[in-house]
């Protein structure tokens, strides 16, 4: 007997039979689900094509006005790739952008909660 899946891949992939799951999110502009929800220890694997980059925003301020400062973010992929994944070791909301033109504004961001 197999074990039940604990969580589903959010965005579109199959169920993970595991305590850890890895959501994958297509960063698009806008970007749909603009927020998942995730347990400790899973991962979150955001892709792209095109020009974009992935910065972290450290507060939702920040985040909802789309700033991008050197005190405030901190660029975790930029457009030389077209992948970024981040393993979450604590709870908590955090937040992500892409800092390309007006992307952000134009939606291509993300809770991850």
């Amino acid at each position: 007997m197999s074990a039940e899946p604990s969580r589903a891949d959010v965005y579109w992939g199959p169920l993970v039979a595991s305590t850890s799951a890895v959501t994958r999110v297509t960063a698009e502009i806008p970007m749909d689900p603009q927020e998942v929800l995730v347990n400790v220890g899973d991962t979150v694997t955001l892709s792209w094509s095109g020009t974009h980059s992935v910065s972290s925003i450290l507060n939702e301020a920040d985040y909802a006005d789309c700033v991008f400062s050197s005190e405030g973010s901190v660029l975790v992929a930029d457009t030389s790739v077209n992948e970024y994944s981040q393993t979450f070791s604590a709870a908590g909301s955090f937040y992500f952008a892409c800092d390309v033109s007006s992307h952000c504004s134009a939606g291509q961001k993300l809770t991850v909660t």
